[in-house]
């Protein structure tokens, strides 16, 4: 009998070796007092993402542990503190991460009267940085190319006129400049490699390109009727820190508008638009668990700001009286990775659109269900993901057939963003829900098209931005 090795001074045959080394590798437990290392298969992926509450003030750090063999499942790191008055809500809306993963970035809504952007350490998750922006700041993205942040200013507070891409520089945390676009911008993406930069005007159903280097509108696409608009750029960026809307609008922008409220105008601000300042009235004391919603009730902006804008604005003779009822209310923009092709969600048409941005035109539309709001492409290409805000929702498309794979059923109303892991193997949603209820975060196999778990968070859950992957 061979001596292989020795535990308690009893000898082991062949046999027992090799049963006990296939006990080590099923239960993934290294082998002891053995010159023959046990390897373990079965990894675990460890997916990473910032979720901002906006009737909560906080933003929590939410993983999503993915075992090779086994069932995904979600926990809450941390839950971060944001804004500084205690006895008021700020609203953190939308969030960005830096290129290098060190740092992520939340922008508060409600400021006195303009919102802030706030920088903090993801090794930390401490504040190391603030600066003032525009009226109710909303989503953003650093450029890879340039390293600047743009961030929209979606301006909920005062009346329907032109708002801004604030031009952010992320390290030093100084705000360059300010480019004047549409009515309610919203939804910030960059293309590949971070050369154009695409927002919406919610109001004027137009999609807004900036080139990022020179910092100036290039062209704007009516994601509606599909009419597009050229821009000549100037050779310089906006005066006095304020960029330039260039000459001959391809739209105008138009008066006594009337918003889907369970779509994009909730009283709480559900669609991530909502003003909680008291002044406003829109909601209760969403501190003490009572906001509300407003899903099925009408939201109306009488919205008269006559039919020409001031030359600091639009330009000496931008004119826009040909004023129209916006139509499809788009929310947001999302670039496939490796086409010229961009998604729009027009929340108010029940569509997504698909546009060619070679030829910058409409080639296709996507019925969805009620309510799209925010809209992501899969990092493989495949598919994009879409939210039903009025439909408590998630569908998923595969792209190259023009189908929905699935509908799948949120944990409670109102989705609202979507991250999507780097392997294209998740889609983690933030869910606002209702009332006092806690927002929530679900989690969808892209694979399987199921919901595999939900943790809850803050209440109105909306902004979301992916962190990190790691695998185990």
């Amino acid at each position: 009998m061979n001596r292989l090795f020795t535990n308690s001074g009893r000898g082991l045959t062949a046999l027992t070796v090799a049963f006990g080394l296939l006990v080590a590798v099923a239960f993934c437990a290294p082998a002891q007092a053995s010159e023959m290392p046990v390897v373990c298969n079965s990894a675990t992926t460890s997916y990473y993402a910032y979720i901002a509450c906006e009737s909560e003030d906080e933003v929590a750090l939410v993983r999503l542990i993915a075992p090779e063999n086994g069932a995904p499942k979600l926990e809450v790191v941390e839950r971060i503190r944001v804004g500084i008055y205690d006895l008021e809500i700020e609203g953190p809306h939308g969030l960005g991460i830096s290129l290098d993963g060190e740092h992520w970035f939340v922008s508060i809504a409600h400021g006195r009267p303009f919102g802030l952007l706030y920088k903090y350490s993801t090794s930390t998750n401490e504040l190391v940085g603030e600066l003032e922006l525009g009226m109710f700041p909303a989503s953003m993205q650093v450029s890879e190319k340039t390293g600047l942040m743009h961030i929209v200013n979606f301006n909920l507070h005062g009346g329907h006129e032109p708002s801004t891409v604030s031009i952010v520089e992320p390290d030093a945390m100084v705000e360059l400049e300010r480019i004047t676009t549409g009515i309610m911008p919203h939804g910030s993406r960059f293309s590949p490699g971070g050369a154009k930069h695409y927002s919406l005007s919610m109001m004027t159903d137009e999609l807004f390109e900036i080139d990022a280097v020179k910092l100036a509108i290039t062209r704007t696409l009516n994601v509606h009727s599909g009419e597009g608009v050229m821009r000549m750029m100037k050779g310089s960026h906006g005066q006095g820190g304020h960029g330039s809307h260039d000459k001959g609008h391809g739209s105008g922008h138009q008066t006594g508008h009337k918003a889907d409220a369970g779509t994009m105008h909730d009283k709480h601000g559900s669609t991530g638009h909502g003003d909680h300042k008291k002044d406003q009235q829109m909601g209760g004391q969403h501190k003490s668990g009572q906001h509300q919603t407003g899903q099925h009730g009408d939201a109306k902006h009488a919205a008269q700001h006559g039919g020409q804008h001031s030359s600091g604005q639009h330009g000496g003779d931008a004119q826009h009286g040909a004023h129209h009822h916006a139509i499809a209310k788009p929310t947001w923009v999302q670039l496939h990775p490796t086409k010229p092709l961009a998604y729009v969600a027009n929340n108010g048409a029940a569509e997504v659109v698909e546009i060619n941005l070679d030829e910058w035109k409409i080639t296709r539309r996507f019925s969805t269900g009620k309510g799209p709001y925010n809209v992501e492409v899969t990092p493989d290409g495949t598919k994009f993901v879409v939210t039903y805000k009025s439909d408590a929702a998630t569908g998923i498309w595969d792209i190259e057939s023009g189908k929905e794979l699935a509908r799948v059923e949120n944990s409670r109303k109102v989705p609202h963003g979507i991250a999507i892991t780097p392997d294209s193997r998740f889609a983690i949603v933030s869910v606002e829900g209702i009332g006092g209820e806690p927002g929530g975060v679900d989690a969808i196999d892209l694979t399987t098209l199921k919901r595999v778990d939900v943790v809850n968070i803050g209440k109105q859950a909306g902004g979301i931005v992916f962190w990190k992957m790691e695998e185990e």
